[in-house]
């Protein structure tokens, strides 16, 4: 299993920066961090393996988001010929 790895660093703030500004940097590096984190995948990852999934379960749910991933690509289809012939 591969480990994935989020950084985000704060930006340089003087040293007798006031406390508005050091929890302005605070909450501008915590909403980089949680989209960090979302765009990684952990969570998900995380949250599927905390119960077990029977191979009967798992094919279901593979079935169904590979439904809803066609789903999504004719919609977008659909959209770009609407776009391009009107």
């Amino acid at each position: 299993m591969s480990v994935a790895r989020v950084r985000v660093e704060a930006k340089n703030l003087h040293p007798n920066a006031n406390f508005g500004e050091r929890e302005r940097n605070f909450k501008i590096m915590f909403s980089i961090f949680k989209k960090a984190v979302n765009d990684s995948g952990i969570l998900t990852t995380y949250k599927e393996k905390q119960s077990y999934e029977s191979k009967g379960e798992k094919k279901r749910r593979k079935l169904k988001e590979a439904a809803l991933q066609r789903k999504k690509e004719k919609l977008e289809l659909h959209t770009r010929l609407r776009e391009r012939f009107g």
